[in-house]
């Protein structure tokens, strides 16, 4: 059985030995409007998501 120990994401490998690889989801969680969706997106940033 082959077992995968890594994937591409990108230019991103993400596996064992790598650099955490954080994925920020917003959903509807900004309730429609464009300035808490724009806040999510730099908070993300801010947190290191790419």
């Amino acid at each position: 059985m082959n077992t995968v120990t890594s994937i591409r994401v990108g230019e991103h490998t993400i596996g064992r030995g790598n650099p955490v690889y954080v994925i920020a989801e917003i959903g509807i969680n900004h309730n429609g409007d464009i300035n808490i969706a724009k806040k999510l997106i730099d908070v993300a940033v801010e947190a290191g998501c790419q």
